[in-house]
């Protein structure tokens, strides 16, 4: 009831805006590899990214356990990287955090 009453269509163009911001948001930094197509269109809420110079794992530990911000480790088929989930009750201010505590983890300023 909850999604219907805002609309289906107005929670995905929410949620895709914010991957969207997400994903220009790690291509800025020079020690990220985006997993995720670099097809727009083949992109979902759903971004997934690895650091080239800082453990997945320790990544990850890092963002839930310190910072208090819900990501995943993804090691499954060797992938080993994180996965953000954005939706509805995501919003722009909480991308540009975690971009923000990414970026420190790229440029080594918190290992």
């Amino acid at each position: 009831d909850f999604m219907n009453t805002i609309g289906l269509e107005k929670v995905w163009q929410h949620n895709k805006k914010l991957a969207e911001q997400f994903y220009r948001g790690l291509q800025k930094i020079p020690q990220v590899e985006i997993l995720s197509p670099q097809q727009e269109e083949y992109r979902t809420s759903l971004i997934s990214f690895k650091l080239k110079n800082v453990a997945y794992r320790k990544a990850g530990a890092y963002l839930t356990e310190k910072k208090r911000m819900r990501v995943r480790v993804v090691p499954e088929a060797h992938l080993d990287g994180i996965r953000i989930s954005l939706h509805v009750y995501n919003n722009e201010e909480q991308v540009e955090r975690l971009l923000v505590e990414i970026n420190k983890l790229a440029r080594g300023k918190v290992f």
